[in-house]
């Protein structure tokens, strides 16, 4: 797959799945990530394996493909409720032909240290045995509240603990800049990016000033992230999935301001992923 441009599934929240992705397509983007909120929306109908193969069928019929989903983070992977409601999820996922599910390594902030980090390793491995035998990969994203997870040295670490099956990374461009810019961590986006290779299988691509998690566009921020070096190292590495937008900060707008705000992102989006762009 080469790199295509992508808006994640929630810009417009407030309209139901098939009307935000139908927008999103009348804009240009042909690709998308299936995000939480969507994924929430989709789960309400329910049985998740005929919801999504439903859906599937859907995004075909109009032209628009999904291979990224975001897994709901808010109940963790430390207990059995919230393992549970993500394999519901992965079902939903496999289903739908998602490839790359981004997986937030979190919860259990109650107990102490080295007990959380063996039932986040155990939430991980329950979920690789869920998904053995399919296409599916488990993105570890990089976070911003998780120091395990800063840098991409840690994340291999995690995944060559686990032994490595149906794992990859996910780069959320601004939670790197994001620890950068607390000063907790010193890694340029060129060093996530080549140090994760072959395992960077999705992208959140966001904008901030190093201070808050702003999640804006490109080029949004006075002291934001150097992107020609982003695309550039993502060429070098030869990465292949979606170059996926996940912009919550542009969301607070009406909704004629975010469509107008879509022409624009598309243009960017296009010239970014241009050769003339990083020559």
């Amino acid at each position: 797959m080469e790199m295509y441009a992508a808006v994640w599934s929630g810009y417009f929240r407030e309209l139901s799945p098939e009307e935000g992705i139908s927008l999103l397509h009348r804009a240009g983007f042909t690709h998308t990530e299936i995000t939480i909120t969507t994924v929430t929306d989709l789960l309400e109908r329910g049985d998740p394996e005929k919801t999504g193969l439903k859906f599937a069928n859907w995004l075909q019929d109009i032209g628009v493909s999904a291979p990224q989903g975001h897994l709901n983070f808010k109940k963790g992977i430390c207990t059995q409720e919230g393992l549970d409601d993500l394999k519901r999820e992965l079902t939903l996922f496999s289903a739908m032909g998602i490839q790359n599910a981004v997986l937030h390594f979190n919860g259990g902030n109650e107990m102490e240290p080295m007990a959380r980090m063996e039932a986040r390793l155990e939430g991980v491995r329950q979920l690789q045995s869920f998904v053995k035998g399919s296409d599916l990969y488990l993105c570890l994203e990089n976070l911003g509240s998780v120091p395990e997870t800063h840098t991409v040295e840690r994340l291999n670490g995690i995944i060559d603990t686990l032994g490595g099956d149906h794992l990859g990374i996910c780069l959320d461009t601004g939670h790197l800049h994001l620890v950068n810019g607390r000063a907790e961590v010193t890694q340029t986006q060129a060093a996530f990016i080549t140090g994760a290779g072959e395992r960077l299988r999705a992208l959140h691509i966001t904008e901030n000033n190093g201070h808050n998690d702003d999640h804006q566009m490109p080029y949004s921020a006075r002291y934001g992230i150097d992107w020609v070096e982003v695309l550039r190292t993502l060429r070098q590495i030869g990465y292949r999935g979606l170059f996926n937008l996940e912009i919550l900060g542009e969301r607070e707008a009406p909704l004629p301001v975010k469509w107008a705000k879509l022409d624009y992102i598309k243009t960017l989006t296009d010239y970014m992923l241009s050769d003339e762009f990083i020559e």
